[in-house]
This record gives structure tokens, sequence and C-alpha cells, in this order.
């Protein structure tokens, strides 16, 4: 730090400024104009965008759930596993409504139905008190339904994540 000779104050201040005012300075000099020709040029080489599309769509997997195969009721093909029992899908537009059904103590637990965006694999997430359950749900080449489940407790017991998998069946 340097201190004026004459007043005995720091002339740190002063030059952090300075240096500041010049660094401001210079790179409005050497900022690109707001010009909106540049960008177009640079948003679309036409030849390379058309040339890429191709291959991505080759490589991006068909949405099992873009029409109504999902719809209807599908059961676990083994009524014994823990998690879901059932679950109920119907769409309506570009929305997917699903309920759900788990094992409880004595009986099944329906869950509410949620409304979520046709996609493959579907992402679904129900929030309770004391746990949020995020579901990947896939339409398999056989035909079964795999629920891939993360169970995440929010409820700060200290119980950790469980995962589980389980297979439905068009009924």
């Amino acid at each position: 730090m340097f201190t004026c000779l004459k007043t005995r104050k720091p002339v740190l201040f002063v030059l952090l400024a300075s240096l500041l005012l010049i660094l401001t300075a210079c790179s409005q000099l050497t900022a690109p104009a707001a010009d909106p020709a540049p960008a177009e040029a640079v948003e679309a080489p036409a030849a390379e965008t058309e040339a890429a599309a191709p291959a991505e769509a080759a490589e991006a997997p068909q949405p099992a759930a873009s029409d109504a195969s999902l719809d209807g009721n599908w059961t676990n093909e083994d009524p014994a596993a823990p998690g879901v029992t059932r679950m109920t899908f119907r769409t309506d537009g570009s929305t997917i409504y699903v309920q759900m059904w788990t094992h409880c103590e004595e009986d099944e637990c329906a869950w509410d139905e949620i409304g979520v965006p046709q996609a493959s694999p579907l992402e679904i997430t129900w929030q309770t008190p004391i746990a949020k359950n995020m579901q990947t749900i896939t339409l398999l080449a056989d035909g079964r339904l795999q629920v891939d489940e993360k169970l995440q407790f929010t409820d700060g017991s200290g119980r950790g994540d469980v995962g589980m998998t389980s297979y439905l069946v068009k009924q």
C-alpha cells in the first residue's frame, strides 16, 4: 500500500479506482458492437445444422409415451414385490396422467393422480410429507413397464435413500 506524502493517507483506493476506470475504458474499446448480423451468422450455418440433425435424430430413442400406448391399467408382474403394486395412465393432449398404488401395511395405498408432460422415459416425482419418490418409467420392447424408483427421505430422520425397480404388465 502506498501513502500520500502530503496527507499521509493510503493511496491504494485511488490506484484501484484508476485501474478500474482504465479497465472499463479498455473493455468498451474491445467489446464487439451490438450488431445483430454477426450473431445471425454465428447461429446458423445451415449446412452444419442440417448435417447434424439426422445423426442426432437417429440416435435419440422414439418416445414410447408419445401416443396412448401407456393408457390403461398396469399391475406389478410380481404381486409380492415391495413398492408399486399397480399404476393407471391416461393421456390428454400432451399430458399423461398417472395414478399409483403401493403396498401398505394391510392393503394398498392410493397416491394422488398427477399429470406430467409426455416423454420417454417418463420422469415423475411424487412428494409426500416424509419423502420424495422419483421415478423413471420406461416402456420396454417386450411391452412391460420398467419403473425405476429412488425414495429420498426428507423428514430429517437420517434414513438413507432407497432404490428399487419394478416391472408392470398391462391388464
